[in-house]
């Protein structure tokens, strides 16, 4: 570590963790990437300003925490970009009713009483791409982003009497009862009950900010939060994304997981490497791009 970079002091992880309220998250931050991240991407936590205006937000929850008033819907959406995120949204618990079997919100938090979810641009640079390293590579690092940023949330929240769980954001799991993968709680589902966006027909969320080139994180929340207003559909089911998969995984209005799976991750043989190889649907959607991204174009 260079001593003298003018960044803010952090001890050590033997010397443990402040456990004041007005604490920074520098210590928290410190630790967790110290053991989990790479040298390479240290940068973007490790960043006075950010940790600064983290602190600060918190500080202010601890006032209101002080006074009896209930975290607000804005402070969280606050704290949550001040963290990393580029969306945030935050859906009721009775949007999700129809949530399949076993893998309702309450299923895994039964004191849940909010979902807070969250999304980070994914660069569209990747879809213009001849090698499928960039596009794959991304995929893999932005996925320890997000669930560092649903950790920080968490532990930060209960320092404030707020329990907080965060949801894995690539971690599938089989549901014997309807022969899918599921995530414990759908990160896309989530996504729209929390008002980011709308899922299209080739079963991604559309935003309208950044289309389909988002990812998604999400936390279970014990306070009552004031949801976000749902978004209107987005996709208008045009079918070019059924009609431009090469294995007609599309075909039926329930996505054949396993064989866009099978398909589109694998490892490549002449490279000898592990690689995401088909994002078609992606390419071809009107409206896989968003607002913030219109300065691209794919055609």
């Amino acid at each position: 570590e260079d001593k003298n970079s003018g960044e803010i002091p952090r001890r050590s992880v033997d010397q443990g963790l402040s456990t004041s309220p007005k604490s920074t998250t520098v210590d928290l931050l410190y630790v967790h990437y110290k053991h989990n991240i790479q040298e390479s991407q240290l940068a973007y936590f490790d960043n006075p300003l950010r940790n600064k205006g983290v602190a600060l937000l918190l500080n202010q929850v601890t006032n209101l925490r002080g006074e009896d008033i209930m975290l607000n819907s804005a402070k969280v959406n606050e704290i949550m970009k001040t963290l990393g995120a580029d969306l945030c949204g935050i859906a009721s618990i009775d949007r999700f009713d129809s949530a399949p079997e076993g893998y309702h919100p309450r299923n895994v938090f039964p004191a849940c009483k909010s979902v807070i979810s969250f999304g980070c641009r994914f660069p569209v640079g990747t879809l213009a791409c001849n090698s499928h390293t960039p596009y794959t590579q991304v995929r893999n690092t932005i996925t320890p982003k997000m669930d560092m940023i649903a950790l920080n949330f968490c532990i930060e929240m209960e320092k404030y009497g707020i329990m907080c769980v965060p949801i894995p954001t690539n971690n599938s799991e089989w549901d014997a009862k309807t022969n899918r993968w599921r995530s414990i709680v759908s990160q896309k589902h989530a996504a729209q009950a929390a008002g980011l966006g709308t899922i299209g027909r080739h079963s991604l969320l559309i935003t309208p900010e950044f289309g389909s080139m988002i990812w998604l994180g999400a936390v279970l929340c014990s306070e009552e939060l004031e949801p976000d207003e749902l978004k209107e559909p987005i996709c208008k089911h045009c079918n070019l994304c059924v009609e431009a998969c090469p294995i007609h995984a599309l075909d039926y209005e329930e996505i054949n997981q396993q064989a866009c799976w099978d398909y589109a991750f694998g490892d490549d043989e002449e490279t000898n490497t592990w690689r995401i190889a088909c994002h078609k649907c992606r390419d071809i959607c009107p409206y896989n791009l968003g607002s913030e991204n219109g300065f691209m174009s794919l055609k």
